[in-house]
């Protein structure tokens, strides 16, 4: 029996920041939408060489728009969205955990990995 080989890509988003000090590029309207461009070329790559993506949206924004960017691609399938899963701000990360750096949760790593478990 061989093992099966799935590529997805873990995008991870946060439209709207909040308290980031440090960050350039804040305004949701164009966060959102360089989102939507970096997800539209991505969808040109399933199955060529991804299986799939997983999409993540940190802070509780509206990713309607991003879900319809995939409908319109026809890979509402192949393209599974988790959002709300925190809702701390980058000054209560970096105070509770002294590092600014985004993690993934190991519910989350969990539940990535049920989704990849699907696809085969």
């Amino acid at each position: 029996m061989t093992a099966t080989q799935n590529h997805l890509l873990l995008m991870t988003a946060t439209i709207t920041p909040g308290n980031a000090p440090d960050l350039a590029r804040t305004d949701p309207s164009a966060r959102l939408m360089d989102y939507a461009q970096a997800l539209t070329f991505h969808l040109t790559l399933i199955d060529h060489p991804l299986d799939g993506i997983v999409f993540v949206e940190n802070p509780d924004s509206d990713v309607s728009i991003l879900r319809q960017v995939v409908e319109q691609q026809g890979q509402a399938n192949r393209v599974e969205f988790l959002c709300n899963y925190g809702h701390m701000t980058y000054a209560e990360k970096v105070e509770r955990t002294g590092n600014s750096n985004c993690s993934i949760s190991p519910c989350l790593i969990r539940l990535w990995c049920s989704k990849l478990a699907m696809l085969e």
